[in-house]
């Protein structure tokens, strides 16, 4: 097997070989260590094509034999909310595969087939069922063609490799851990990279690199597949650095004082863990520099767990922090393809972080001076605390925000003094969907405002409509994603109410806001961070 690789690492094309004779014309040799060298021949390939997610949207299979191959199989695949949902199968009858998850991440309940009607047959309906283990591992599929029930017994190696894949159901892909198998390489897409259970491996490095803390680029679950598993092929790395920021705030609550209090450590090792786990990367550098300040003090006749330990991981921190920052906005600006662009958009990330983080150890340090009376490891301490602070907030406004929209965001009415929705609308998701199946509001809100209603167009396919790069937490290193902005009810009735007529001040501040925004990523890119400061000259009242 040979693998092809498009520009952002993900594998693009798969090509099968032989050692028996095919004549497509296509070879290579290779050298085995005890047979020496081999001609190979091409007998087919199999193309991948992926979206602005990253998910694996089309593949197409052919074989060796006709100028330029023979199409011999074709798939796509629709995604919700990072699972494959529905299957096409152009090949053959053209079935359709229907995919149930529950609530989990990579929890398969079944999987309907359905194969359109053919004169004279009808459509063929049924059902199989995925029945799996406290892993999402598939073990076994059972369907009932109402006469008759039959069920399928799946059994794996330990790091994944089905012992039987013939005789199963063509449309059901999903096994080993709850992943898609591609039966044509005998890889699973866990999403952010391929993984091959034959090898107990990943055939790419992690996107992540040491940042996800596992020496080896390649391994899978630190060599623990039973009792771990890898949905998006960057496993240990938040865990990690979580772990790691916990303990170094622990110790360096016990540099400053063994005998702090309980509500003390738990401080340290709570803002530790949140920074951590938001940039695993910095926490890593942090904890280094730490350890070498420690080893300084022990080597000029000081203890380890001192005022070194403690500056030591400060200025890893700050170092950490600015760097990681900056590896990941040069990343999102397009690495090296982009060049000197994404060069600059990545030191001016790492700056604002380390001017950010050098803020708060300055507050911390001063306040524990002042609160002290002097004492030096103490301030430190404080310092440590408050260059962690920016990094644990934005975990905790995260965490908080997908709270909110888990449990919250649906419940809450629109029935609030001067809203435009009524108790009809139960949400703001809904409240989007009446906004964007609206055909009057662009010209009603033109007329209310005198803004022409092209402009009024644009806004609305800019807050409504479009997938974003949301970027506003690149500079602590949390990756940057597409999506539509999240649904506001706040948003949705300042709209309703421009389209109404009842409008406020905040109303058209608000409009004003966004159209240029709007503005400015059709202009300089589809980055939400530097659209929306470049629009401060309108402040969102929202």
């Amino acid at each position: 097997m040979g693998f092809e690789w498009d520009y952002r690492n993900r594998l693009a094309k798969a090509k099968y070989y032989t050692d028996t004779y095919y004549p497509s014309g296509d070879t290579v040799t290779v050298t085995f260590p005890d047979v020496g060298e081999k001609t190979l021949y091409l007998t087919g390939w199999k193309d991948y094509l992926y979206d602005v997610h990253d998910q694996l949207i089309a593949a197409e299979k052919y074989g060796a034999y006709g100028e330029g191959g023979t199409l011999t199989r074709a798939q796509q695949f629709v995604y919700r909310q990072g699972h494959c949902v529905v299957e096409f199968d152009d090949s053959g009858s053209g079935s359709v595969a229907y995919r149930l998850y529950g609530p989990g991440v990579d929890m398969p309940l079944a999987v309907e087939h359905v194969v359109p009607p053919a004169d004279p047959n009808p459509a063929i309906r049924h059902v199989i069922w995925t029945l799996t283990d406290q892993q999402g591992t598939v073990r076994a599929l059972a369907c009932d063609e109402g006469a008759t029930f039959e069920t399928w017994h799946v059994k794996y190696t330990a790091f994944g490799v089905p012992t039987r894949t013939g005789g199963l159901p063509a449309l059901v892909n999903t096994f080993y851990a709850g992943r898609d198998l591609d039966r044509f390489t005998g890889l699973y897409n866990n999403r952010a990279r391929w993984y091959d259970a034959g090898a107990g491996r990943f055939i790419s490095e992690d996107p992540l690199s040491f940042a996800a803390g596992d020496a080896n680029l390649y391994r899978y679950c630190g060599n623990s597949p039973t009792n771990a598993t890898d949905p998006t092929g960057q496993w240990i790395d938040r865990l990690a650095g979580a772990v790691v920021g916990a303990i170094h705030g622990a110790l360096d609550v016990y540099a400053a004082n063994p005998d702090a209090s309980f509500w003390e450590y738990l401080t340290g090792a709570g803002l530790g863990a949140l920074s951590g786990a938001v940039n695993p990367m910095g926490e890593f550098i942090s904890a280094g520099g730490a350890i070498l300040g420690g080893i300084i003090d022990v080597h000029n006749g000081g203890s380890f767990l001192g005022e070194g330990f403690q500056a030591g991981g400060l200025i890893g921190g700050l170092v950490g922090g600015g760097y990681a920052a900056g590896k990941a906005a040069f990343r999102q600006a397009g690495g090296k393809v982009a060049g000197w662009a994404a060069a600059r958009a990545g030191f001016s990330a790492g700056a604002k972080t380390f001017g950010i983080e050098g803020t708060g150890a300055a507050i911390g340090f001063g306040y524990g001076m002042v609160s002290t009376g002097g004492d030096f490891q103490t301030s430190l301490m404080y310092a440590n605390w408050g260059q962690m602070a920016p990094a644990a907030t934005k975990a905790l406004a995260r965490g908080g925000a997908g709270l909110y929209r888990k449990f919250g965001g649906r419940s809450r009415r629109f029935s609030q003094t001067g809203a435009a929705f009524g108790d009809n609308i139960g949400s703001a998701d809904e409240a989007y969907g009446v906004i964007r199946s609206s055909t009057s509001d662009v010209g009603a809100i033109g007329r209310n405002t005198g803004i022409k209603p092209q402009n009024i167009q644009k806004v609305k396919q800019h807050v409504f409509h479009q997938e974003h790069l949301l970027d506003r937490y690149v500079d602590y290193g949390v990756p940057a994603e597409w999506g539509r902005f999240d649904s506001s009810m706040d948003i949705a009735n300042s709209w309703k109410r421009l389209e109404q007529g009842t409008h406020t001040a905040d109303d058209l501040r608000w409009l004003r806001h966004e159209t240029a925004e709007a503005w400015y990523m059709r202009k300089h890119g589809p980055g939400y961070s530097a659209a929306h400061d470049a629009a401060t000259r309108y402040p969102s009242p929202f």
